[in-house]
């Protein structure tokens, strides 16, 4: 799960923890990422990763699955996003 460290992100991981799913708590915030998985029933796995490093995710990618196996959910929460292509909703400019 990818913005992991507070609020929506964090929120989510304690909602799957609480059901005693294996998780990889993703973000940029080492020091939150470490708080927020100490809070949970659960051993989480924690990486400090920049979303923007392509390079960076893709080793963290291999990462998880190397140590956790393949993920059967993965959660995109973080603040991030590529722009275009663009389609216009109908109706609108």
């Amino acid at each position: 799960m990818t913005g992991a460290a507070r609020g929506l992100g964090a929120g989510l991981a304690r909602e799957l923890a609480d059901r005693r799913m294996r998780l990889a708590l993703l973000g940029w915030e080492r020091e939150r990422l470490e708080e927020a998985a100490r809070t949970l029933p659960v051993e989480a796995r924690r990486y400090a990763v920049d979303m923007s490093d392509d390079a960076g995710m893709e080793h963290t990618a291999q990462e998880v699955v190397d140590t956790l196996g393949p993920p059967a959910v993965v959660i995109a929460n973080a603040g991030f996003a590529e722009g275009g292509p663009w389609r216009p909703w109908p109706g609108r400019p």
